[in-house]
């Protein structure tokens, strides 16, 4: 998604996004000969605190549904990996994308211009939305279960499914709720970035959300992309991309292109890069992430 920034690069970066994006659905494989990668240089990190430390009602950030009853409905999304095509059954709770379509989006903006990125923390961390990364791990661990497949596949099987979802750009200064993009169908980088981002959490992983910050004709850009962190014990070549948070490596995963894990998109190559908001706990990638 391509907006203008509209007041700093610090308080842009939670707000905007760069066009070019496109939908792909399959994981590609580790390719030979990759050209060497001129590594961004990350502009800072942001690792968040309490809500109470920026002063923040929690109550307004988080979904509330109108009712405590579920009313779930059923999604199916298909996409490939590795040749086959694979079919997965969702079960969102209907009354927590009713809340979410409803929800004050001028709080978010409030939140954003003070630079505190709650928003990412609640897109991602509302308890509301458990139950939906819930249902799309057990389908992943469905097919994982079937097909004899490796913890490599299951990062991989998920990154696939995410790609999956059709890419459709948007005005709108904030992104939405992850269980919009799946009731939808549709969304652009910061959404399916922040879908994956709140997956990988609840699958046991050491996520984060990252932006790549770009200036084309004196205007600046971002884009946004989902990471996870790198699994050190692992030798990786050196076109792997690292982008830190504090002493924490991670590698950026594309969700709008049909990209490399790991792998920075040749666009975005020297590219000034930050993390703005980071699990800090969970596992890192698998080992032999490329096989």
């Amino acid at each position: 998604m391509k907006r203008i920034l509209i007041t700093s690069v610090i308080i842009g970066v939670a707000m905007l996004m760069v066009s070019g994006c496109t939908t792909a659905a399959e994981v590609p494989e580790n390719p030979s000969g990759v050209p060497e990668i001129h590594y961004p240089t990350p502009m800072g990190s942001y690792r968040l605190g309490t809500f109470a430390s920026h002063g923040q009602d929690i109550s307004e950030i988080y979904l509330l549904p109108a009712t405590t009853i579920p009313e779930f409905r059923a999604i199916t999304q298909s996409f490939d990996y590795k040749g086959a095509r694979y079919t997965i059954l969702i079960t969102p709770n209907m009354n927590v994308y009713d809340a979410a379509v409803v929800k004050n989006r001028d709080y978010w903006i409030d939140i954003q211009k003070d630079s505190t990125y709650e928003s990412e923390f609640a897109h991602i961390r509302d308890p509301a939305l458990t139950p939906l990364y819930d249902s799309i791990n057990s389908e992943i661990d469905r097919i994982v279960a079937e097909n004899g497949y490796t913890e490599t596949d299951r990062l991989n099987l998920i990154v696939a499914y995410i790609r999956s979802i059709e890419f459709a750009d948007s005005d709108i200064l904030v992104a939405k709720y992850p269980i919009q993009t799946v009731v939808d169908g549709t969304g652009d980088c910061d959404d399916t970035s922040l879908l994956l981002a709140g997956v990988l959490q609840n699958a046991g992983y050491d996520s984060a959300t990252m932006i790549y910050c770009l200036v084309e004709e004196g205007k600046s850009y971002d884009h946004g992309v989902a990471g996870i962190k790198l699994n050190t014990s692992e030798t990786y070549s050196k076109d792997v991309e690292k982008i830190y948070d504090g002493k924490v490596a991670y590698i950026p995963i594309e969700t709008t292109a049909d990209w490399y894990v790991g792998r920075p998109n040749p666009k975005y190559s020297g590219v000034e890069t930050m993390v703005y908001y980071s699990t800090g706990t969970g596992n890192p990638t698998p080992p032999n992430l490329y096989v």
